[in-house]
């Protein structure tokens, strides 16, 4: 009964394990499957596009700031399945104090659009 009582109590534990965890920045890289319009993806990890991205950018509802701690990051245009996808703004902590995000964008560059990730500095 003892064990039964020990396993059950970690297993409740282990469901509840990271729920107060924070996002401290927007981690999702772009993924660059085969594709056409996919030149490739440089040795720094950048992926190069032949398309352009939209020019308009999605609406999006801001929700309540969960704290005083939480920053607004806005969404962005990644490379995903051979198309561009919006990947939605969300509220985060910061690392740091006055820490400052720099936004993820695409640069034009002479053979295409390439995929400069956001930092926060």
């Amino acid at each position: 009964m003892r064990l039964l009582v020990s396993v059950l109590a970690g297993a409740v534990l282990g469901l509840f394990a990271g729920c107060g965890s924070e996002v401290v920045a927007p981690v999702p890289p772009p993924v660059a499957p085969p594709s056409t319009a996919v030149i490739g993806v440089t040795s720094a990890g950048q992926i190069v596009v032949t398309q352009a991205p939209p020019v308009v950018l999605q609406q999006e509802v801001i929700g309540a700031r969960p704290s005083v701690e939480h920053v607004w990051v806005e969404g962005w245009w990644v490379w995903r399945d051979g198309r561009y996808e919006w990947h939605p703004g969300e509220w985060v902590v910061p690392p740091r104090r006055g820490a400052v995000w720099v936004a993820p964008r695409w640069e034009r560059r002479d053979d295409g659009y390439y995929f400069v990730d956001g930092y926060w500095r």
